[in-house]
């Protein structure tokens, strides 16, 4: 029987890894980031934001903690920056003041596509490291809709990250994001429009 064992597990192990989708974008200072297999990070969190939007600003602050409070568990973030006008000169200055501490990626640089429904502006995306958007929405539900605002009650991309880093299925992997909508051409590269 153990002889059974042992080429069973010399069966598994001589068997390929799947191939790691790899997603890499162009940050704000010109350096490729590679969103997807990378050995020192699990996941991936993207906010995606119109600078002007003020419900995004209003998150600033949440999003800087959170890149703080995941990055030790090997999650990276980025602010991604969805405005063809942004130029990286303006997207630090707009970093600085707004005190975020990640990387900026220029969608007037790079070009994202969504499969559905609308972009609105914060959207937090998480990404595992081998390509899989395992959450999809708001931040947190601090604004119920628009114009209503209070004390988040439920905190769903800590949740989702909490899950997703415990080896567990996030149990709600999208939610509707509240804010201000990004208009599909902000999201094409300048050399697509």
């Amino acid at each position: 029987m153990l002889g059974l064992l042992l080429i069973a597990s010399q069966q598994v192990a001589q068997t390929p890894a799947p191939p790691v989708l790899q997603i890499s974008f162009q940050d704000s200072n010109g350096k490729l980031r590679a969103i997807t297999g990378t050995p020192d990070h699990r996941g991936t969190v993207m906010f995606l934001m119109i600078p002007d939007c003020p419900i995004a600003r209003q998150y600033a602050a949440e999003m800087e903690r959170i890149r703080k409070e995941y990055a030790p568990k090997k999650i990276q973030t980025f602010t991604v920056i969805a405005d063809p006008d942004y130029t990286p000169a303006r997207s630090k200055l707009f970093a600085k003041e707004y005190g975020i501490g990640s990387p900026v990626i220029l969608t007037s640089k790079n070009r994202f596509t969504f499969s559905s429904g609308q972009a609105i502006s914060p959207t937090a995306i998480v990404i595992s490291n081998e390509g899989q958007i395992v959450y999809r929405g708001r931040i947190d539900d601090r604004f119920p809709k628009l114009g209503v605002q209070r004390k988040p009650q439920r905190r769903d991309l800590r949740i989702a990250l909490d899950q997703f880093l415990a080896g567990k299925p996030v149990t709600v992997p999208q939610t509707k994001a509240v804010g201000c909508i990004i208009p599909p051409e902000f999201l094409k590269g300048r050399a697509e429009r």
